[in-house]
């Protein structure tokens, strides 16, 4: 199905309610009590729910895209926590290989970029993307069917209104952005003298903050850690993209 039908479908109340419960900048805020925050979270649950509304009333037609968005559930192993990564894919992209990475202690060269693009199956964020495009697109009936209907909305809703929930404000708020990562790569470009490890960086922050510096035995227990989220997070996301693969094979019988 299409994203807009997924969206008819979705229940939205439920979605805006776990968006509003879980807003970072609310609960991250500790210049508010708690019933302030409860405040704010409500405020932004309704905001949610009349932005999702709006966005299914506009009788727009969405493009017809030859595009899917995928929902992979990762986990971050420092909390425990777990959530749906959405990501969007070019259906010719799913003729191509699947790249599996080999997260292990050894040492290999960076795979040239022209190689990686022209072998393996190229993953794309979507939140600078148009909605109409998005909207348009397909999605991955092997997500839903793993992670559920409102679940896989809720993702992909997120990641479309990462900038805001209306369209006026997401349009403004990533062309802003986007001039900022332009300025960014120029001045990056433009002085790379000024780039600095993130080693330089972590031992300043402990220079300045008292941070006790990270022993041998820390550096390998988190760099272990890293090495196993890694492996579970793709091991997870190459088994559903298997899976996609399967699920688009008729479209490509109509070539």
């Amino acid at each position: 199905m299409r994203i807009k039908e997924l969206f008819e479908k979705a229940d939205y109340k439920k979605i805006a309610r776990s968006l509003a419960e879980n807003a970072e900048d609310i609960n991250i805020n500790n210049t508010n009590t708690e019933e302030e925050k409860d405040i704010e979270r409500e405020a932004l649950r309704l905001h949610i729910e009349s932005c999702y509304q709006k966005m299914l009333a506009d009788n727009t037609d969405c493009p017809d895209q030859n595009m899917v968005i995928v929902c992979t559930k990762c986990v971050d192993l420092d909390d425990g926590a777990e959530y749906l990564d959405a990501s969007l894919f070019h259906l010719e992209d799913l003729k191509k290989e699947i790249y599996i990475a080999d997260y292990d202690d050894s040492e290999s060269e960076c795979i040239p970029l022209e190689e990686f693009e022209r072998k393996y199956v190229q993953v794309y964020s979507f939140e600078f993307t148009p909605w109409a495009e998005i909207l348009g697109s397909y999605v991955a009936n092997i997500s839903i069917r793993e992670y559920g209907l409102d679940e896989v909305a809720k993702a992909i809703y997120d990641e479309m209104t990462f900038f805001g929930y209306e369209q006026e404000t997401q349009e403004e708020t990533a062309d802003e952005e986007a001039q900022i990562i332009t300025e960014r790569i120029a001045e990056v470009e433009g002085h790379p003298e000024r780039w600095v490890t993130w080693e330089t960086v972590r031992k300043e922050m402990e220079e300045k903050y008292g941070w006790e510096p990270e022993t041998p035995e820390e550096a390998e227990e988190r760099h272990q850690r890293t090495l196993k989220e890694m492996k579970i997070n793709q091991n997870e996301r190459v088994r559903i993209m298997r899976a996609v693969k399967r699920e688009f094979r008729l479209y490509y019988d109509k070539e």
